[in-house]
């Protein structure tokens, strides 16, 4: 992934418009496992079943460095202050509505 300054709008713009009807969509809520060698890596995603015992539903294999290269690209994202200032105004309308 090529290196440069974008906003989080920018990157869901991207994304958007990266996807198709044509292209997989996985719905995970957690990372089951995760093998790191020195050239490739496998990520297996789940979800829990009813007796919260986690079910894989996809695995992921990719070279280890792009790996690394999603893993700090993510940091940043999540990191960043619009990020986290869109996280909690949407965390506090969810509260808000959630209310009686």
């Amino acid at each position: 992934m090529p290196k440069r300054n974008s906003t989080a709008k920018e990157s869901t713009s991207a994304v958007d418009a990266m996807t198709s009807n044509a292209t997989p969509l996985f719905y995970a809520e957690q990372m089951i496992g995760l093998a790191i060698g020195p050239f490739v890596s496998k990520i297996v995603l789940g979800m829990a079943d009813p007796q919260n015992i986690p079910t894989p539903q996809i695995t992921l294999v990719m070279p280890t460095n792009a790996l690394h290269q999603m893993a700090k690209h993510i940091l940043a994202g999540l990191s960043s202050d619009d990020t986290q200032k869109k996280l909690g105004e949407a965390y506090t309308q969810y509260q808000e509505s959630a209310r009686l």
